[in-house]
């Protein structure tokens, strides 16, 4: 992280216009309606997360945030700005950061959510002290970064609060169970704190981990690997298909039949090479 924000360009006649790239997702277009419904809801969840006694009774030893008082919170890739705004309504007393790596969103942002303070900067690079925030959000973006580690140790770098757990409790050893009230955030921090961040696999184990007790069908593929073969599967993938870690290193070509619609199969390959989200339904 840097220690002295960069001076930010001139956002003011940024946000005229836009194009919908699939790389986000805008409030009040019908065709997005599906995506947007989504993504409104995790950062509800995590509204209520951040605001629950667990988080906040454990980052609320601050020394050298970026705003006196309240709870300060990172959107990192914020997009429209629909979430922060969300995050700052839900969360008391909240100041939210957003920040994202293009101008012209970013210009939208300060002219439609001004009690958001919006920031043009690269998530592998973020332009803040260590530890100035209670908690850093992201979501639908680890997909779009081209240095997935480093964003993620960013992130970390970013928060004295990782999953409801501080940092000096992690490091020190200091139990789990004492470190949240909360289960869900408890079970969260476990997580967090049982991986190795230094790993090539952290991400795909991090993903992994997140999706075991979904009970719907969550596969994780290593997309550096040439096949792209899985990396994890959940007890839902085994549920809905009957295959389960014994598959984990094989392609999800394994679930093509002679009888599985060919043009679908090529929707998803030109979405998997383009980087776009798809839903189709395979019989």
């Amino acid at each position: 992280m840097l220690d002295v924000p960069p001076s930010q360009p001139d956002l003011g006649d940024a946000a005229a216009e836009f194009v919908l790239t699939g790389e986000r997702t805008w409030p009040g277009i019908p065709s997005e309606n599906y995506w947007f419904a989504r993504h409104e809801a995790c950062y509800r969840w995590a509204s209520a997360v951040v605001s629950s006694e667990a988080v906040s009774s454990s980052v609320r030893h601050r020394t050298h945030s970026i705003r006196p008082g309240g709870t300060i919170v990172l959107d990192a890739g914020s997009g429209e700005g629909y979430g922060s705004e969300c995050l700052r309504s839900i969360i008391h007393d909240a100041g939210v950061v957003a920040i994202d790596l293009d101008l012209q969103t970013m210009g939208h942002v300060r002219r439609t959510y001004p009690h958001v303070s919006a920031l043009v900067g690269n998530l592998v690079a973020l332009p803040f002290r260590d530890e100035c925030f209670h908690a850093s959000i992201s979501l639908q973006v680890i997909e779009h970064i081209w240095d997935p580690l480093a964003f993620l140790r960013e992130l970390e770098a970013g928060v004295e609060c990782v999953m409801g757990l501080r940092k000096r409790e992690q490091k020190s050893g200091g139990a789990l169970d004492d470190a949240s009230d909360s289960g869900e955030v408890a079970a969260l921090a476990t997580t967090a704190a049982g991986l190795d961040a230094q790993s090539e696999r952290f991400y795909l184990d991090m993903l992994g981990a997140m999706s075991a007790n979904m009970h719907v069908g969550v596969v994780v593929g290593d997309m550096r690997v040439p096949g792209i073969p899985l990396a994890a599967i959940n007890e839902g993938f085994r549920t809905v298909t009957g295959y389960g870690s014994e598959m984990i290193g094989q392609n999800c070509k394994f679930l093509q039949t002679e009888e599985t619609e060919p043009y679908l199969i090529e929707e998803i390959v030109d979405a998997l090479r383009d980087s776009e989200s798809l839903v189709v339904k395979l019989t």
